[in-house]
């Protein structure tokens, strides 16, 4: 008698080794034939079948590889529709002859009117009656989650929720399907009870296959999920025209398709942010701008809005002074090459020239990083020698206007270590973590640009090749030399990627590098505003997070503008010497800024060391010493002093 028992996953150790490709997700069924007529002693009892992922497009090549079988024995595939059968399942089952180590390896094509179906695979040895199956579908679209709220929720609050629609255009490629209507639910419990049937919107996808909805949390705290829904669409007739995102020319039905993830609305209201804003001495030479930094830490990161009573809270930003916007965040950048090489640059006007093709210059930004893979070289080749390689776009930045083309840059190409797009050029670059924009920095991602590039580009952030946030943004590239141009780039708080995709739109863009933030830090620029007056300012900062916490700080910031500085020789005075020798006095030059710039003395007799000044005189009469302060904002000041100096007349004895 033949007796089959189910076991699941029972020699899974057997199959990894056999099956590399094979998918945690994957369901397998593992059934043993336990006639002991038909077994050999030490034979393999169980075996198991997968396929090489979980889903597939119509046309696509299912790899299908299996482990345990006896050794040489012929195995018969069959493929079965398991809610629809004969419906794309039509083929005859078929045999392949296990290895020496019981190991198979076969495909099947999925047919063009398998679409939305899901399918069960079997494996039986014909010799050992070992049997095994898995399932695997054939949907040609597919929905995933771009934008979803934090684990823990705000009850009331609006949550803006984004979904990418997608069409499976076989080999691992996809392609986005725009204008399609996706369908959001928001249902009570998880994803598999109290499902509601009326959507609570509906959003068309746009060009990148994203449709985002903004949904009112239940105000009842609790789990929920949120779903949406593409309901497929049927293959257009003859006559119409193509429906295809992978082939527009092609009919095509496209499936249905879902997906579903929960969340909890809390009581609590989640964790307000914190912010740190200090106070400040500043001193300015007349009325100017003053700029303070701040932080802000939020643990959800979920910040709406950062607003200030005096100034602006900085944001995106274009055609700056690079080097001056790196030294604010922080960085350290150092001048390679040119007229003063090793020095340490805090704006542009601090290169010394000449600019050659081997300048340029060397930065250490903290909390930041670079992109530091290619993910798709798009319109450029790869490689560090090719002027034009994507490559050259890794890495801190190097040019910034500082580097002519030519090999041996710092760079290491052949270029001058940036990369010209034209319109219709694009590229895609990755970071080696995940990015979760958070604490409602204003500077998200800083991109630095090259000598006189200015266009506009389309930037795709994506996680896990998925668009989650699109944006387009003007580039500005200035003069060779300058190091103006660069953008920063503020974008919501909450978005997560790990890959950016820049397409030229118009114009043409010269891009060094690009930097995206890790860890919360604050610029020396992160508020700024107009003092016209000297005395104290008081600066409050208040930022809202999405569940309507607000916190503030108060700093309050002296600002004194420029007091002169006090140059003070002291009062005339006599000096009687019994010979010519070294004379010594004090003098002191103060400044209730405590922003002296030079003190000197200005005369051609003595030293002046520190508050003294030290002389020796060779002849009887009036020596004139002058002395010199200037502070930080070129206010000055002058004194004198007369010294006369006597000899002793020897005594008269008469």
């Amino acid at each position: 008698m033949r007796i089959r028992y189910l076991f699941i996953l029972s020699f899974m150790f057997f199959t990894a080794f056999l099956t590399p490709n094979m998918y945690a997700d994957d369901i397998l069924f593992i059934v043993s034939d336990l006639n002991t007529e038909n077994t050999t002693p030490g034979a393999f009892l169980s075996a198991a079948i997968a396929t090489d992922t979980s889903d597939y497009a119509p046309g696509d090549s299912v790899i299908i590889t299996g482990g345990g079988f006896w050794a040489g024995e012929s195995v018969e595939i069959d493929i079965t529709n398991k809610f629809n059968p004969g419906f794309g399942d039509n083929g005859e089952p078929w045999t392949v002859t296990a290895d020496g180590s019981g190991a198979i390896e076969t495909y099947w094509i999925v047919p063009p009117d398998g679409v939305d179906q899901t399918y069960t695979l079997t494996a039986e040895g014909l010799s050992s009656g070992i049997y095994a199956e898995a399932e695997f579908t054939d949907a040609n679209t597919k929905l995933s989650f771009t934008v979803f709220p934090s684990e823990d929720v705000c009850g009331g609050t609006v949550i803006d929720i984004c979904a990418y629609l997608k069409e499976n255009c076989g080999g691992g490629n996809y392609a986005p399907l725009p204008n399609r209507p996706v369908l959001f639910f928001v249902n009570n419990g998880n994803c598999g009870n109290n499902v509601g049937q009326n959507a609570d919107d509906t959003v068309l996808t746009d060009a990148n296959g994203i449709a985002c909805a903004s949904i009112t949390v239940p105000t009842t705290p609790g789990t929920y999920s949120i779903r949406v829904k593409f309901q497929g669409e049927s293959k257009p007739s003859s006559g119409q025209p193509g429906n295809s995102a992978c082939d527009p020319s092609k009919r095509t039905k496209l499936s249905a398709s879902n997906k579903c993830e929960t969340f909890d609305v809390t009581a609590s209201g989640g964790n307000a942010p914190v912010i740190t804003i200090s106070d400040s001495t500043v001193i300015l030479c007349g009325p100017g701008e003053v700029c303070v930094p701040v932080e802000i830490d939020d643990a959800n990161c979920d910040i709406d809005s950062v607003l200030s009573n005096l100034g602006q809270y900085s944001g995106s930003e274009i055609g700056l002074d690079q080097i001056a916007v790196l030294n604010h965040l922080g960085a350290t950048i150092t001048q390679i090459g040119g007229g003063a090489p090793g020095a340490v640059l805090t704006e542009s006007d601090d290169f010394v020239p000449p600019i050659n093709s081997l300048s340029g210059i060397s930065v250490t930004l903290p909390n930041f990083i670079f992109a530091d893979n290619v993910e798709d070289y798009g319109s450029f080749p790869s490689g560090i020698g090719p002027a034009q390689s994507a490559d050259q776009l890794l890495g801190a930045p190097t040019d910034m206007t500082f580097t002519l083309p030519g090999a041996g840059g710092p760079d290491g190409g052949s270029g001058d270590g940036s990369v010209d797009f034209s319109s219709g050029n694009h590229v895609a670059l990755g970071f080696s973590q995940d990015i979760t924009t958070c604490n409602g920095s204003p500077v998200d991602m800083i991109i630095f640009t090259n000598t006189n590039g200015s266009g506009d580009a389309e930037l795709v952030f994506k996680d896990d090749n998925s668009p989650v946030h699109v944006m387009s943004q003007y580039f500005y590239g200035g003069a060779s030399g300058s190091g103006d141009g660069g953008i920063t780039i503020d974008m919501p708080d909450g978005v997560k990627f790990d890959e950016v995709e820049i397409t030229c739109t118009s114009g043409n863009l010269e891009i060094d590098a690009v930097a995206t933030r890790t860890a919360p830090s604050p610029s020396s620029d992160d508020i700024c505003f107009t003092a016209d007056t000297a005395g104290v300012y008081t600066v409050i900062v208040t930022a809202t997070d999405g569940c309507n916490n607000t916190t503030a700080d108060t700093a309050f910031i002296t600002v004194s503008l420029g007091n002169p500085p006090v140059a003070n020789a002291g009062a005339d005075f006599s000096e009687f010497l019994c010979s010519f020798g070294q004379v010594c006095f004090g003098v002191t030059f103060t400044d209730a800024d405590n922003d002296l710039a030079l003190t000197e003395l200005v005369s051609p007799i003595g030293t002046l060391s520190g508050n003294q000044i030290c002389f020796t005189p060779t002849y009887e009469g009036v020596y004139s010493f002058i002395i010199h302060a200037v502070d930080s904002c070129g206010s000055e000041d002058y004194d004198s002093v007369l010294v006369t100096i006597g000899l002793n007349d020897a005594p008269v004895a008469t």
